[in-house]
């Protein structure tokens, strides 16, 4: 299993905000994120202890991404 890069999460996140925000507000450029929270994030769910994988599954992986994204607000914007 291949951890994201941050360009894919650029990626991602502009067209989902294209497609899903119904109200006039306008999509922040991606470079006034907060440094190095967004990589914590993608690096957190691929940790291991003892050999042993902490977020064995992509489901496991999945959720503990989206709960770090919300928990540290890793954009201006408030993760809109």
């Amino acid at each position: 299993m291949e951890i994201l890069s941050v360009k894919e999460v650029k990626y991602i996140s502009f067209r989902l905000a294209r497609e899903l925000m119904s109200f006039n507000e306008p999509i922040p450029d991606f470079s006034t994120r907060f440094p190095n929270l967004l990589e914590s994030c993608l690096a957190t769910p691929f940790q291991s202890f003892g050999s042993r994988t902490l977020y064995p599954s992509l489901l496991s992986k999945a959720s503990n991404f989206f709960y770090l994204m919300i928990k540290n607000h890793s954009s201006q914007n408030g993760n809109k």
